[in-house]
């Protein structure tokens, strides 16, 4: 098996941050690799997008909403990862959740979290961008989330 040299670290605004960060970087020193921090959820207008119709103060309000958002997993991803110089940050330069899936084509390994239902942070993220749960369709054979 080839050892991982860059790994991609999801990072959204679950709770779960700080032990996502932790366990990126203990692979990080044992594969002797770098991790990418990428924020990946989906912007505010794009998960309710009624709630921007007719008022550029409403769009407004969300784009600040999803910067605030960025910057507390940032901050949460930089304090986790304790200055190590295996880890570090990455902006998006589109959409977020496109842009991770984009960069995913090109890492060795990627940390994704788990879905949590009860986490606030749950609807940041497109339904089938981390699974919650496998199921097979008999008609195609496919199994998928």
């Amino acid at each position: 098996m080839q050892t991982p040299k860059s790994i991609l670290l999801h990072l959204d605004g679950s709770a779960r941050i700080a032990e996502r960060v932790q366990v990126a970087r203990h692979l990080a020193e044992t594969f002797d690799a770098q991790v990418t921090g990428l924020y990946g959820a989906i912007a505010f207008l794009a998960r309710y997008p009624w709630a921007g119709e007719g008022s550029a103060v409403a769009v407004a309000m969300m784009v600040e909403i999803d910067e605030e958002d960025r910057k507390a997993a940032k901050a949460a991803f930089l304090h986790a990862s304790a200055d190590s110089p295996r880890l570090k940050w990455s902006e998006s330069k589109s959409d977020a959740s496109s842009d991770f899936t984009r960069r995913a084509f090109y890492a060795d390994l990627m940390i994704l979290g788990q879905r949590n239902p009860d986490d606030p942070a749950a609807g940041e993220l497109p339904a089938d961008f981390v699974p919650t749960r496998h199921h097979r369709d008999p008609a195609s054979g496919w199994t998928g989330a």
